[in-house]
């Protein structure tokens, strides 16, 4: 990204951006070579320990030179790994020590040059093969899990006017009596953000926000003591009372947790539940709605450095699960405002559901394709956008005011109905000027993640194999263009068409053989209750429920972690269709894709079968292209004057905004 007229980095910070993105190449050593110098300084020592700490686990191995391994045990005794003490000497004392007794031994492997005050050993850029095979051997670093807790103050004692405490920490204990908690999975060393939210009930009176770094070796770990205020006049505030402690890795969820509170005349008696989940347990629906055999997929956060979207913004609904009441945060690395993560109460008139299903009425009772339709979408999007939370409308204007390059938009939701990528910008600039942008989801890199445990997707997407489920229908029902698009998707990704594509046919193959596409050409349905269903072979149908049920399926799943692209014709308009409750996208996130592509509503089987070829020609021609530009650029063929199709406006990328084949 653009400067844009901010800061000039400092030399330090150049040194050590440089260093993280060495390290993402795993160039341990040239990583090494460009961290090492910023233990001396003391702003970044320890903001660069973390990574030099995973760069020690890294080369420090059996197989490597004596050099290396010298050159390790320095680094440990520096940063505190040999002795509790050895971390916080100064970086003089450290290196005279290990060059008095050294030095003269080590011959032409080192190099030696002065330092600031003190002499320094660096190791030579080359390294020898011994070395080269020590870093090829690395393996996966550790993952840390453990539980987050909100500890409330003085809880039963709460009314309007009190003040409080509210404490967060980490622990390898279950989540205690009102907790809901989905745990904090990171690597070790790994630099964490956590912000604290709540809902419009309370004032923060000291900073919501904490950075800590996750420490594999720590049963506990105590995060932040954030202060609180119940407000004047708390029956007046729409919605649940809660809090919700949200964990961040690069800008990335990576676990949360949640209480209700109980504040004497609200009525919360949520607050009150004697029963803990158990760990990972998050709002009942739509989890609860699946096979309890099938556990939440983990996701593999990785090291510090990966690049966060331009605005992220994260949704957490109240224990409550109303419907209508959730937490956002928000977060923009290119506003000063922003630069920290800022919450608020993000509270409906009407459940999500009902707020969409309206528009999604609207759309079906006008023909395909009609300038009516395209009308309705335009309406719809604007609306939408004035119903979206009131942070993100002020950092999204505020990144446009301040000529920021705004290209990517992450959204992780536990709210699964609102169709962010429709939402259409519109204000009164300066009290007096309509201005209007284009659709979210055309303009910018939209990634959505609904997920109600509001952990992050995966950035890293491969496709090399498939499989195609593409019943063969008869009479009316027969998809015209279906075998054609089969065959343009085996060819790109070679693999199997399931056939027979009856319910025995799917199940044996998911739940046997994994592959990198799971490509399905159907009609679905939707008959309001959440559970979706597409039509097979043979007069049968496949749930969106019984998926969660056959054996193996979740197993390969995690193990292949997909991209499932439902390309679902002729699907009921009376409710959005392939997400919400219990729907095909929450089941296949919940079984372990990495990204699902589906429609929102009935689409057009001609205009279906291109949208596929578009999307696969140019992931082909181009694999670094981001999946959520594509189908930006997708998108923008609904809104052409005299000429839009809605069903070019209908599918929704549910995955990360940076996520290409080239990850």
């Amino acid at each position: 990204m653009a400067n844009n007229g901010g800061p000039t980095r400092t030399p330090e910070e150049e040194r050590y951006l440089r260093g993280r993105k060495l390290f993402d190449s795993r160039k341990f050593i040239e990583a090494l070579d460009e961290l090492e110098p910023l233990i001396g300084d003391d702003q970044w020592r320890e903001r660069a320990k973390p990574l030099l700490i995973r760069l020690v686990k890294a080369l420090d191995v059996g197989s490597a030179a004596p050099p290396m391994k010298l050159r390790m045990q320095r680094m440990r005794k520096m940063l505190g790994l040999d002795s509790n003490d050895a971390g916080n000497r100064p970086w003089e004392e450290v290196f005279i020590e290990r060059e008095s007794s050294s030095l003269e031994r080590l011959g032409p492997e080192f190099s030696e040059r002065r330092g600031t005050g003190s002499r320094r050993l660096r190791i030579r850029r080359e390294s020898t093969q011994a070395e080269s095979a020590a870093v090829e051997s690395v393996g996966p670093f550790e993952m840390v899990e453990r539980t987050p807790h909100l500890e409330i103050e003085s809880d039963d004692e709460l009314q309007a006017l009190s003040r409080f405490e509210a404490k967060v920490f980490l622990d390898k204990l279950a989540p205690t009596a009102g907790e809901v908690s989905e745990p904090v999975r990171a690597l070790a060393g790994s630099r964490v953000e956590m912000t604290l939210a709540a809902s419009g009930h309370f004032t923060f009176e000291s900073p919501p926000t904490a950075t800590f770094t996750m420490d594999g070796d720590a049963d506990r770990m105590d995060i932040a003591t954030v202060r609180l205020q119940v407000v004047e006049k708390p029956k007046q505030v729409e919605g649940a009372p809660f809090l919700a402690a949200i964990f961040y890795v690069d800008s990335r969820p990576c676990g949360r947790v949640t209480r209700s509170v109980f504040i004497r005349g609200v009525g919360n008696e949520l607050a009150r539940q004697e029963t803990p989940p158990s760990a990972g347990q998050t709002q009942p629906d739509p989890w609860a709605l699946s096979s309890p055999n099938v556990t939440p997929p983990s996701v593999e956060i990785g090291p510090n450095g990966p690049k966060a979207a331009d605005l992220t913004v994260t949704i957490v609904a109240a224990d409550a699960n109303d419907g209508r009441s959730y937490l956002c945060t928000v977060q923009s690395p290119h506003l000063e405002e922003f630069k920290e993560r800022k919450s608020c109460p993000w509270n409906l008139q009407s459940t999500t559901r009902d707020l969409v299903a309206g528009f999604m009425k609207k759309f079906a009772s006008q023909p395909a394709g009609s300038l009516d339709l395209i009308a309705e979408l335009r309406g719809a999007g604007n609306i939408l956008f004035e119903a979206s939370p009131r942070l993100f409308q002020e950092a999204f204007w505020g990144l446009i005011d301040a000529n920021v390059n705004l290209k990517t938009i992450a959204i992780i939701t536990a709210e699964p109905f609102v169709p962010w990528e429709l939402m259409i910008p519109n204000r009164w600039k300066n009290g007096t000027d309509p201005e209007e942008r284009p659709a979210l989801g055309v303009e910018f890199q939209l990634g959505r993640w609904t997920d109600t445990r509001v952990i992050a997707p995966s950035p890293k997407i491969q496709l090399r194999d498939s499989f195609v489920v593409a019943p063969a229908y008869v009479g009316n029902r027969i998809l015209k263009n279906s075998n054609a698009e089969a065959e343009m998707v085996l060819k790109n990704y070679p693999g199997d068409r399931i056939a027979p594509a009856n319910f025995s046919g799917i199940q044996t193959k998911l739940g046997s053989e994994g592959r990198s596409l799971v490509h399905f050409i159907c009609h679905g349905d939707d008959d309001g209750s959440g559970i979706q269903t597409i039509l097979l072979e043979e007069g049968r149908q496949l749930s969106s429920s019984a998926l969660l049920g056959m054996p193996g399926i979740a197993k390969i799943f995690r193990a292949k972690r997909p991209v499932v692209f439902l390309n679902a014709c002729k699907i009921g308009q009376t409710l959005p269709s392939m997400v919400g409750l219990g729907g095909f996208v929450v089941s296949f996130i919940k079984l372990g894709a990495t990204a699902v592509i589906a429609p929102l509503w009935s689409v057009e089987d001609a205009v279906a079968g291109k949208i596929a070829t578009i999307f696969y020609d140019k992931l082909k021609a181009s694999p670094d292209t981001p999946l959520s530009e594509i189908f930006a650029s997708i998108r923008t063929m609904a809104y052409e004057e005299g000429s839009g199709r809605d069903t070019y406006a209908a599918y929704c990328f549910y995955g990360d905004p940076f996520a290409s084949l080239a990850n």
